[in-house]
């Protein structure tokens, strides 16, 4: 009697191991074919809110992640789900230096030369939105900011820098990204006239 029942124990302990492993399965499955902001979350449990960047503690929006870039930049990201189910938001956001060139923008020769090429009607829809004058303690740059009616293309750049920075995604996270351009900046960002 005492085999029967260590038996239908083990039964029970190999069928709720089996269960809880397919439940962890489908979960994975759907945090990164369905629904991506779980990955975001775990992120953050092991490396906080911020992610460093020149030496400041940039914000990684709750669920999204960051890594780096293989030059040494910082992406922060949340994908789009591969099987779109919710219409969840999805964004990158790259911040590098050394764009281009490596060259630091001169605002005097490059502002307006970079202004006429995202005033011309851009490729997928967007259109110029708006031009943002972003300046700080440290930084003074333009953000040129494409939309269309569910995303953003926006590129910054910094006078006397090499510093770009770009975000690519739905309109949800467009605060969040000015938000790290502030912090890039050291004070605060308003909108050129």
């Amino acid at each position: 009697m005492d085999n029967s029942l260590a038996a239908s124990s083990r039964r029970r302990v190999w069928r709720s191991v089996g269960v809880g492993v397919l439940l962890i399965m489908v979960l994975v499955w759907i945090a990164t074919f369905v629904w991506t902001a779980p990955i975001g979350l775990a992120w953050h449990l092991f490396h906080g809110n911020f992610a460093p960047f020149e030496g400041r503690k940039v914000p990684v929006p709750p669920d999204m992640w960051a890594s780096r870039s293989d030059g040494g930049g910082l992406i922060i990201m949340r994908e789009a789900p591969k099987y779109p189910l919710f219409h969840s938001p999805s964004a990158i956001m790259l911040l590098s230096l050394g764009r281009g060139s490596g060259r630091d923008l001169s605002k005097e020769k490059e502002y307006d030369k970079i202004s006429r090429i995202y005033a011309a009607p851009q490729r997928d829809g967007y259109r110029l939105r708006e031009v943002r004058r972003v300046s700080g303690v440290d930084r003074m740059g333009y953000c040129w900011e494409l939309s269309r009616a569910d995303s953003s293309y926006i590129t910054c750049l910094f006078d006397k820098s090499s510093l770009g920075v770009t975000f690519d995604g739905s309109t949800e996270y467009r605060d969040k990204f000015y938000s790290v351009v502030t912090v890039l900046t050291g004070h605060s960002s308003k909108r050129s006239d």
